[in-house]
């Protein structure tokens, strides 16, 4: 699948134009924030980028699902980017509740991806963007504060969540 790849400012605004498949967003995620601990919170990140950095969806496939909104491309393009090696998933304890969770990171590979994208001058703004946008979430116990944040300003993606009163 082609998507938008090459970054520009437009009114303050970041474009994206031509990219080689939807799989550039989670390496570009990933390498500028260095890691995601969770499935729930690589796709709320990955949604809110989608939402709120580009101006039409990447991934057209949002639904409504049991922790909010989901993309099925999202998951196909991190299993695939873990196949090819550009990706990792490590097993991790939970600060909290102790349970084992996975903790996504680029790989030596990855992070090579990473830079050979962000050679294009036209990335930089982007990944400044996400750091900027994004971290204040990155390093929270919980997911509570992004899923806070996701219930309220999207709530037509709560719909089948089996959390909803609890946010």
């Amino acid at each position: 699948m082609m998507i938008v790849h090459v970054c520009r400012q437009v009114f303050g605004v970041i474009e994206l134009t031509m990219a080689e498949s939807k799989s550039d967003l989670s390496i570009l995620l990933l390498g500028g924030l260095t890691s995601m601990r969770s499935m729930t919170r690589f796709q709320k990140m990955a949604f809110l980028a989608d939402k709120e950095v580009f101006e039409k969806d990447e991934y057209t496939d949002w639904k409504p699902h049991y922790y909010g909104p989901f993309s099925r491309d999202l998951e196909n393009d991190i299993e695939n980017y873990s196949k090819k090696g550009l990706l990792k998933s490590e097993k991790r304890r939970h600060p909290i509740s102790n349970e084992p969770v996975s903790c996504y990171m680029l790989t030596d590979e990855g992070k090579e991806k990473f830079n050979s994208l962000c050679s294009n001058k036209k990335y930089v703004s982007y990944i400044e963007k996400i750091k900027k946008r994004f971290f204040r979430y990155q390093f929270h116990k919980t997911n509570a504060i992004l899923l806070s944040y996701v219930y309220k300003n999207y709530p037509d993606y709560t719909v089948n969540s089996k959390i909803k009163n609890e946010i």
